[in-house]
């Protein structure tokens, strides 16, 4: 079975073990950081423990300066913003972070091109890093856009804590069409692998799925519920 067959496939539990083994790396693989002061370490202590992505609430975003529109889950609780022509939205209690572009080539392009031009425009976007990537596949559309979707993993260690950041990728085209989107999720802790797993499949299997491109009548209609 390929790897793409399997990503679809995929439960929520096996994504959850490659996730652990990729967080659970030997040491040196993660990247090391200065210790944390202990002024910080008394503060961490008292933070909650980390929440998934929940799969309530859902409701429909209308993205007017990307002409795309999609289901959000927990919708209220998103904390939208638009910078540098990409539209960001926030999700505090799970430590996420949604980035999306959709724009207009001036020539034929394929999801590398879109991929290496979203770089050049926000070089911070997560690299896919061979010893990072836990999953690879192609994927015939999202919002009409033939896409390439990665999941990544990386962890950074101190002596008192083990912080493990998740993300899901997508780069897509249509013609002379491109998308790029990257959600970015966060977590501390022992569960943080399964914490990960469950906003990312959430992600990838239902949120995905929902976005669309709107066409010119959609200007004058509201987003549905």
């Amino acid at each position: 079975m390929t790897a793409n067959a399997i990503f679809r496939l995929l439960p929520r539990g096996v994504l959850f073990t490659w996730l652990a083994a990729g967080c659970s790396a030997a040491p040196g693989t993660g990247t090391r950081v200065h210790p944390t002061p202990a002024h910080v370490l008394s503060h961490q202590a008292t933070l909650s423990v980390p929440l998934a992505l929940p799969d309530t609430h859902w409701r429909s975003v209308r993205l007017s300066t990307q002409q795309l529109e999609l289901r959000l889950p927990d919708a209220q609780n998103w904390r939208a913003s638009s910078e540098d022509s990409w539209w960001r939205a926030a999700h505090p209690r799970s430590q996420s972070e949604l980035e999306i572009k959709a724009w207009r080539q001036g020539a034929l392009v394929d999801s590398r091109d879109c991929e290496a031009q979203a770089r050049l425009w926000k070089p911070q976007l997560e690299r896919t890093l061979p010893a990072q990537v836990v999953v690879h596949e192609s994927y015939e559309s999202v919002a009409g856009y033939s896409s390439e979707i990665w999941v990544l993993t990386r962890s950074e260690r101190t002596e008192a804590m083990h912080r493990v950041v998740t993300s899901l990728l997508v780069f897509g085209a249509d013609l002379r069409s491109c998308l790029a989107l990257q959600l970015k999720t966060e977590a501390t802790g022992s569960e943080a692998p399964q914490v990960l797993s469950e906003t990312v499949a959430l992600v990838r299997e239902k949120l995905l799925p929902t976005m669309r491109r709107l066409r010119v009548s959609d200007r004058v209609q509201p987003a549905g519920r």
